[in-house]
């Protein structure tokens, strides 16, 4: 078993969290959750060799090995001494014992919470040991690991609620009554109570958005309802991350249209819209996903935004941003909204540079006082000099604000930037 076989389940955890970091208000929150993954992965990575194992000439196959139990005395002496320094760089012997633990079943890695519960231990060691149980036993039996972990659930919302989260999701895959029912008494227990500084419980949100979708496949008009029990927020953050009606985007519309309000309405539909470009489709193919969902103007108009600026940022993003790229989308924009044009191309360019590490300042300026030449319109001067890359660039902001042909704007923006 290679070590990249084992990090690539919280690998993908990581992009998946970073992805839906995208589409939130709260970063640091998902800031919070991706450092803790990389430490755990990080200690899995850098660990020393397993403590019971043979060494290389005495090794036994795999499969008598995966049979061996684990010695947890002997490895909680190995995190002790080694911590979450990275300073082994030995991962075998962590490979080791993780094969031993995806061979138990449920009972064999309860028992091995338990004997960990009875050891005297530090809090960071226990804590470290009882992680190394709680992905596989989610896999083998999501109640079981819900109700063992369920107490981490009272803190801020971090990697441990998404991997319950996830747990949930997969009992609500295989059994959603139960998994349904179990979410229900733990919300009238409590569980959920625990809230951030601004009101916002996003533990809640993470576990109801791991089964709201799953509930529409087998009764979408309870789904729905449940759905609609929730703060108006919450229902936004969900129907955000998924469309429970898989492919069928006509239904997802509707949906969007009677649960959010105008504002959840139009920034749903027009991530979707830009979804489209982000993951390889064209400008046609957001036409046609507007068409079939009988987008209203506003609709269109918000698509529009999302999908130029999110466009540009993500060329810039990976180095692959061209003016060729940059008129192709104004040429699909300008078939839209002609007056949003060069508004639009301001602000995605403002954006490639605070999001990107591959643009400039120096380089979208470029960009941006180009293309205010070719149209003798302030817009894109204007916009781009309103992001927050030009506040961190005064000298070179001012120099470009000094271009603006409108007396009244040049003057306000290069007071901005005295």
């Amino acid at each position: 078993m290679k070590f990249g076989n084992f990090i690539l389940p919280a690998v993908a955890l990581l992009i998946a969290v970073i992805l839906l970091g995208k589409q939130r208000n709260d970063m640091s929150v998902i800031r919070s959750a991706n450092a803790e993954l990389r430490q755990r992965i990080a200690t899995v990575r850098d660990a020393p060799r397993d403590p019971d194992a043979p060494s290389p000439a005495t090794r036994p196959d795999q499969s008598a090995a995966g049979k061996k139990p684990v010695n947890w005395e002997n490895l909680a002496v190995m995190i002790r001494q080694t911590g979450v320094d990275n300073r082994s760089g030995n991962a075998p012997g962590m490979l080791s014992i993780q094969r031993r633990l995806l061979a138990m079943d449920a009972a064999e890695l309860v028992a091995g919470l338990d004997r960990i519960a009875a050891m005297s231990l530090d809090d960071g060691t226990r804590r470290k040991l009882e992680d190394m149980i709680l992905d596989p036993l989610a896999k083998k039996d999501p109640e079981l690991a819900l109700n063992r972990f369920k107490g981490r659930l009272a803190g801020a919302p971090g990697i441990d609620s998404l991997l319950l989260s996830s747990a949930l999701g997969l009992w609500a895959g295989r059994d959603p009554a139960a998994a349904t029912a179990w979410l229900d008494r733990e919300i009238a227990a409590g569980t959920f109570d625990a809230k951030s500084l601004d009101g916002y419980n996003r533990n809640r949100e993470w576990f109801e958005a791991n089964i709201i979708p799953r509930l529409f496949a087998t009764d979408a008009a309870g789904a729905e309802a449940r759905l609609s029990a929730l703060p108006p927020q919450m229902r936004k953050e969900i129907l955000m991350k998924e469309n429970p009606f898989a492919r069928d985007e006509v239904a997802y519309a509707e949906l969007v249209r009677r649960q959010l309000n105008d504002d959840g309405r139009l920034a749903t539909i027009g991530q979707r819209a830009s979804a489209i470009v982000l993951q390889g489709g064209g400008f046609a193919d957001v036409d046609h996903y507007l068409e079939r969902i009988s987008a209203t103007p506003d609709e269109r108009l918000r698509s529009l935004e999302k999908v130029s600026t999110q466009y540009i940022n993500s060329l810039a993003a990976k180095g692959k941003l061209s003016g060729a790229e940059i008129d192709a989308v104004r040429a699909w924009a300008r078939q839209q909204a002609p007056d949003a044009v060069d508004r639009l191309t301001g602000e995605g360019l403002g954006m490639a540079v605070a999001g990107a590490a591959g643009m400039s300042f120096e380089q979208a300026s470029a960009l941006a006082l180009g293309y205010h030449q070719a149209s003798a319109n302030d817009d894109v001067l204007q916009t781009f000099l309103s992001t927050i890359p030009a506040d961190r660039n005064k000298a070179a902001a001012r120099e470009l604000a000094g271009k603006i042909s409108d007396p009244a704007k040049r003057e306000k923006l290069l007071g901005k930037f005295q």
